[in-house]
């Protein structure tokens, strides 16, 4: 697999794996997100939302957009255990 320019990467709410090369706290540079169009904000302002923004809060993810997306793996298969 290979990362992607963010600008390729799927705007309808798929949840990706996001890369964040801004970010402060270098655990968060890879999350997994989605791009989240806000549409219920009195001022739309679309972003890139990841799942540590509860932690971190939402202006870290505007003010640390990724750059680069790549599809989440397959999870495995019940199968294999």
């Amino acid at each position: 697999m290979e990362w992607y320019p963010v600008e390729t990467a799927p705007t309808d709410g798929t949840r990706i794996l996001l890369y964040r090369p801004g970010s402060y706290v270098t655990w968060a540079m890879i999350v997994i997100g989605n791009f989240d169009d806000d549409r219920y904000a009195a001022r739309p302002k679309p972003y890139w939302t990841h799942d540590l923004e509860r932690l971190l809060g939402k202006l870290d993810a505007r003010k640390t957009p990724p750059t680069h997306w790549m599809p989440l793996p397959e999870a495995p298969n019940d199968e294999t255990y």
